[in-house]
């Protein structure tokens, strides 16, 4: 992330919404206090000025990010040269999960679509975390497991392929 990224320092005044926000994430739901405290504590901000890339198709996703407010497109090239255009990121939406438990490779552009506000957390200081909680990893995989589960139903819900009580039924937990 040291591209084009312009950092705000850590704001004291930052800290009580990053851990209100995290509570609220998918990823950290159901971490303990004094985890989510250091997660909050580690936690970045930045901004991201209209049309400033986030991130590279094919380069290493290693952060987990929160849009504040703004807007990021997305962007991916096929190996024919088409660009294709995803579904954006708008505020209150979270992406990169996956890649605090796994090294990644981006497999699409990030860009602000005006200037855009972030909260991130980089798979180094999740490492760090890690050696104070081992039991995160579990945790984390297991809460990412269930919220692909959810997308999925929702997508099936949506395309008619499944019923409202289909897709009201819960999976097992994982944790």
């Amino acid at each position: 992330m040291e591209k084009n990224i312009n950092q705000q320092q850590g704001v004291e005044s930052n800290f009580k919404q990053d851990l209100e926000i995290l509570k609220q994430t998918y990823l950290f739901s159901n971490l303990g206090s004094d985890c989510l405290k250091l997660f909050a504590m580690l936690c970045r901000r930045i901004i991201l000025v209209d049309g400033e890339t986030m991130i590279n198709q094919g380069e290493t996703l290693d952060h987990a990010f929160y849009l504040i407010n703004g807007s990021l497109h997305v962007t991916h090239l096929s190996e024919s040269g088409e660009e294709r255009i995803l579904p954006s990121f708008q505020s209150g939406d979270f992406g990169g999960g996956a890649s605090l438990l796994a090294r990644l490779t981006c497999n699409f552009k990030l860009q602000a679509s005006g200037d855009s506000h972030l909260m991130y957390i980089s798979s180094t200081a999740f490492e760090k975390i890690e050696t104070q909680f081992p039991e995160i990893r579990g945790k984390m995989a297991a809460n990412l497991v269930l919220e692909l589960v959810r997308r999925d139903r929702e997508f099936l819900f949506n395309a008619g392929k499944i019923t409202p009580d289909e897709s009201l039924i819960q999976p097992v937990s994982l944790v």
